[in-house]
């Protein structure tokens, strides 16, 4: 929910976008050509296209007039013909809207005022169980125990206070601010607090990952990561993946973020298959609850 568009290939997209299916506006009665460039910058590298706008309907509710980019050019997605989604529909603030352009949840929560306005994700750690994204309520069915609430820091990401960070009883962190990302796939924290985790859990690193042996994960200690005023814990399994072969790799990445807001920790998806969140735009905050499991 770091993304801060909504886009789709066009009919006119190179060849970065084979094997994807292609908008073709000619066939829209509604569709609106803006004409306005289109230019993002990912991790990877860049998308460029064109905005428009047209009606778009989510799981059956229609959102009239929504502005949206066709993309012309998503080579810097390395490669996008062989990722695993088709476009990308972001749900972070309007503050951070390439081109102005509202984002769908804020399009939606305008047009169906009745609607609560939240979102929430459950990611299954079981692969043979569906995730789920929910708009205007949440799955009580999903979590354990009690919500904790986190008000927000600011509304441009999902972001709000990281109180501390530690391994077992080793600070690592303390003062910073967490942003909760579903389209980031794993924990993002500042190089040396990272590669002190590394060192604590016996990780080695080789091309910018670390890696450690799957025979140590069951003595692992505990990430410990207080938001809202509560400590969520995830054990080795939970911040640790099996690559095959005895190898795991940690489940974190180095990146420096250093802003007004301190330094910046993602929760990625490594920490919503372990902990249910609720994204709060009314209250302009974020809840939490552990997932259920079973």
């Amino acid at each position: 929910v770091l993304f801060r568009s909504l886009w789709v290939p066009g009919s006119t997209c190179d060849s970065s976008c084979n094997g994807k299916p292609l908008f073709q506006s000619n066939q829209s009665s509604t569709f609106v050509y803006n004409g306005a460039p289109f230019n993002i910058q990912y991790g990877s590298g860049p998308c460029t296209g064109y905005m428009a706008s047209d009606v778009t309907t989510v799981q059956g509710i229609t959102v009239q007039n929504q502005p949206f980019a066709l993309i012309t050019d998503a080579s810097g997605l390395n490669p996008f013909s062989a990722a695993m989604f088709d476009g990308i529909c972001g749900l972070a603030w309007p503050t951070l809207a390439t081109n102005s352009a509202t984002p769908v949840f804020t399009n939606l929560i305008s047009q169906y005022p009745n609607m609560q306005q939240i979102f929430a994700f459950y990611l299954p750690n079981n692969s043979s169980l569906s995730g789920e994204l929910t708009f205007g309520a949440y799955d009580t069915t999903k979590f354990v125990g009690q919500l904790v609430t986190a008000p927000l820091t600011a509304e441009l990401y999902w972001m709000t206070a990281l109180q501390g960070v530690s391994v077992g009883s080793t600070v690592i962190s303390t003062g910073a601010t967490a942003v909760v990302d579903s389209g980031t796939s794993l924990l993002t924290g500042p190089t040396t607090a990272v590669t002190a985790i590394a060192n604590l859990v016996g990780a080695y690193q080789i091309s910018g990952q670390y890696y450690l042996s799957c025979d140590s994960i069951s003595s692992l200690p505990p990430l410990n990561l207080q938001i809202g005023g509560a400590t969520w814990v995830l054990n080795g399994e939970d911040y640790t993946m099996n690559q095959g072969g005895g190898v795991c790799i940690l489940a974190m990445m180095p990146m420096d973020m250093d802003t007004i807001y301190g330094e910046l920790w993602i929760m990625g998806d490594v920490f919503l298959r372990k902990v249910y969140t609720i994204f709060d735009y009314g209250n302009q905050a974020l809840h939490f609850a552990y997932v259920n499991q079973n």
